[in-house]
């Protein structure tokens, strides 16, 4: 499936949290030459990437100059920072979701990425299920509408984990569940194509004592009609995803928990394509990478998530939080 030597591609990945532990081995897995950049490194992460034979920094412009593209999974805040300094270098980039956590920066990005190859981190696009939906919707007579929903209490998100000190926890870092979840709001794109209005309430719910939200809900009108709900939320004890999109034909359902997608009409129902619960959540990610790699080999190729898309996403994120300072009291 996957190219048997890929040392000519020296990776930089930015950022050693989580997200970027997983790029890690998976471009190892890849056959990549893979470095790593972080402000500061943990004894546990040098003893890791010493067992790995990684080369580490500590200083980003060493760092880069080594590069022949770089992963952004830093902290949202930083995001823009890096990429723009990493593009000035001519470095392909592929930069985690969401690509900010406000506009500065990007329009300065999308002039550096004309000659770059730029891969935004949106994985639910490569799952089997989510790919088939897009096709089937594209074929279907009219779609109505959606709802979608994404969702798990933020303390339970990953072991060892103080929640606390992420940027997660805090709005003005680019963290909360409206940022964090947008995949919901990328595929809404992906599928309905550019949103007309989005109305949102963007809010505290939960009983964690954080700086952001974790309760949010958009109401969304799309240019071509169609219209939708989003519900991102870190409250839930257990973690769902689902969606469900009505058309003409049929009512399609997808669980991403039972890697399932269903089609159902009157009283009956039928499997549009399942790839069950053994489907390895890590497969998405490999696959994104894979074909950022390739890319980077053949520039043609078309992105599976393009900075555009990232950007369009982004525009919907701003939007909501305006939108939930907005709202119109209800008199008795």
């Amino acid at each position: 499936m996957y190219r048997n030597d890929r040392s000519d591609h020296n990776i930089l990945v930015c950022g050693y949290g989580s997200i970027g532990s997983r790029h890690v081995e998976n471009l190892l897995n890849l056959n990549c030459n893979v470095e790593v950049w972080n402000r500061t490194f943990t004894i546990d992460q040098i003893e890791s990437l010493n067992r790995k034979n990684i080369t580490y920094y500590t200083e980003l412009q060493a760092a880069l100059k080594r590069s022949s593209a770089v992963v952004v999974a830093t902290p949202t805040y930083t995001h823009m920072d890096i990429s723009n300094l990493a593009a000035k270098l001519g470095k392909h980039l592929y930069l985690e979701k969401p690509i900010s956590h406000n506009m500065i920066g990007v329009v300065e990005l999308l002039k550096l990425s004309e000659k770059i190859v730029v891969e935004v981190g949106c994985q639910l696009r490569n799952h089997p299920c989510l790919i088939k939906l897009n096709d089937v919707l594209a074929e279907s007579n009219k779609v109505a509408g959606y709802r979608m929903e994404m969702g798990h209490r933020l303390d339970y998100w990953r072991k060892n984990y103080d929640f606390k000190k992420s940027y997660t926890s805090h709005s003005n870092l680019g963290g909360g569940a409206l940022f964090e979840l947008v995949h919901m709001i990328d595929l809404a794109l992906w599928y309905f194509g550019p949103i007309f209005q989005v109305s949102a309430l963007v809010k505290r719910r939960g009983v964690l004592e954080i700086d952001c939200d974790d309760f949010s809900l958009l109401m969304i009108e799309h240019c071509n009609g169609i219209i939708g709900t989003i519900q991102l939320d870190m409250v839930s004890t257990s973690y769902h995803c689902e969606i469900q999109c009505i058309t003409s034909d049929y009512i399609y359902q997808f669980d991403l928990g039972r890697g399932l997608l269903l089609a159902r009409k009157s009283e009956k129902k039928h499997i549009v394509h399942n790839v069950g619960i053994s489907y390895k959540r890590n497969s998405m990610f490999l696959s994104h990478m894979n074909h950022f790699i390739s890319r980077v080999g053949n520039s043609t190729l078309p992105p599976k998530c393009s900075l555009n898309a990232g950007v369009d996403s982004l525009k919907v994120l701003i939007a909501s939080m305006r939108s939930s300072t907005s709202g119109i009291n209800v008199k008795p």
